[in-house]
């Protein structure tokens, strides 16, 4: 084994520990044991074609906003739990293998998107912010939600390339389905694709970035391509957009009938309820604003938002229209941008933000990486060893956040399903 390999294994089985240890020692919040936990035990009591036919979440079905998540992420940790048993371990469990797969799939966008070097440092800050150790420890739909999209944001990278196999459309298709089947915030994925898709596909606006240098692999893909037994023009921009998205819808109809999910879109939301909700919890952060941001600093590290900001303004410095990795980094942080809107404004809590652990911690990646040489180990040493307490202290749950003293700290009994 190579060296960074040595390193990725490390940072894998550090991610590993961190998520599973005492997995089942903190109690569960309320949204986990009133909400998911009872869906997870309970949604094999109905038979799949009548799951499809649920439009929502079965608590968003019956509360005062009608409008939930599809039942993927939850059909999937009830898998697991016919598997091994409905307890609350193992539907975390599920979510913290999805948080040490994320950490994985960190790696791979940083290697190929930059480098092996800004892999690596995007899998280390993946593995101990904070609040990714908290949320993918709990039984909330975001470890996997984010997951996916990580997922889908690599497939779509590697389908876009010059010798780009066509399995690489095929599986962001699938994997962008599987995201809309898992949360109602997937849709604008959809709008990313479209966005990259016109970018890619427009005339040179600039010289191209530097080539890499030929491999046997790349070499091995471009013959693959060029012996291809589809016609050329499955390969052009249209066409592969119009390969992901209509397996991306297939896949989606798989879970989700369209006609009760229309229906719980177009009925009326209670506004006066979600109004005095917002207003509640707006109240409350203010109250709270000092300890709030204190805990905000606390869950994302100072370093880390200053080795992002500093990444993102390296990325505006050389834009120049022509490096397709930056281009997607930031088509994938402005398409989360509105998920910080809702969860701001009070309309969810703090775990919404998983879906900004990869993209953060490959911004960080690219202010690291830029350092001189002698720079580099003092710098990561400085990112990541203040995230060490803070994983401990808030990751596992042993002080509570402002969203959990809100809401999410409650003792709720729980029934395990017969």
């Amino acid at each position: 084994m190579t060296k960074q390999a040595w390193l990725l294994a490390a940072i894998l089985l550090a991610a590993f520990i961190l998520r599973f240890w005492n997995l089942d020692a903190p109690k569960m919040g309320a949204d986990e044991s009133l909400h998911y936990f009872p869906e997870m035990q309970q949604i094999h009591r109905l038979p799949f074609s009548q799951q499809r036919l649920h439009p929502t979440d079965l608590y968003h079905a019956t509360s005062p906003n009608p409008v939930g998540h599809p039942l993927f992420a939850t059909q999937v940790v009830n898998l697991a739990m016919r598997l091994f048993g409905a307890t609350e371990t193992t539907g975390r469990g599920v979510m913290a293998l999805a948080g040490v797969l994320l950490v994985g799939l960190t790696y791979l966008l940083g290697r190929d998107l930059y480098s092996a070097r800004h892999g690596l440092i995007a899998a280390a800050i993946a593995c101990l912010l904070p609040l990714a150790v908290r949320y993918q420890r709990t039984l909330y739909l975001d470890p996997i939600y984010s997951l996916l999209t990580a997922a889908w944001i690599w497939c779509l990278f590697q389908a876009w390339q010059p010798a780009g196999a066509l399995k690489w459309t095929a599986a962001a298709g699938i994997l962008l389905g599987l995201a809309a089947a898992s949360k109602t915030s997937a849709p604008i994925l959809a709008v990313l694709a479209m966005a990259y898709v016109a970018w890619r596909w427009r005339p040179a606006a600039a010289p191209p970035a530097p080539a890499r240098p030929e491999t046997k692999r790349a070499r091995r893909k471009a013959r693959r391509v060029s012996q291809s037994r589809f016609p050329g023009w499955l390969y052009t921009p249209p066409a592969r957009l119009a390969l992901m998205v209509g397996l991306a819808l297939l896949v989606f109809l798989v879970f989700v009938a369209p006609g009760p999910y229309i229906q719980a879109i177009r009925n009326p939301v209670d506004t006066a309820y979600q109004n005095r909700s917002a207003a509640f919890y707006l109240n409350h952060l203010w109250q709270q604003r000092t300890w709030l941001a204190g805990v905000a600093l606390t869950l994302w590290t100072p370093p880390v938002l200053i080795a992002a900001a500093a990444g993102l303004v390296i990325i505006a410095r050389r834009w120049r229209l022509a490096n397709s990795a930056d281009a997607l980094l930031l088509l994938w942080l402005a398409a989360t941008g509105p998920l910080l809107f809702v969860h701001l404004a009070g309309l969810s809590g703090e775990h919404g933000y998983l879906s900004f652990v990869a993209p953060v911690a490959l911004l960080a990646a690219v202010a690291v990486a830029a350092l001189p040489q002698r720079w580099l180990a003092p710098a990561l040493v400085a990112i990541l060893l203040p995230m060490l307490p803070a994983t401990l202290l808030y990751g596992h749950r042993l002080l509570p956040t402002p969203y959990n003293s809100y809401l999410n700290n409650v003792d709720a009994p729980i029934t395990p399903s017969p």
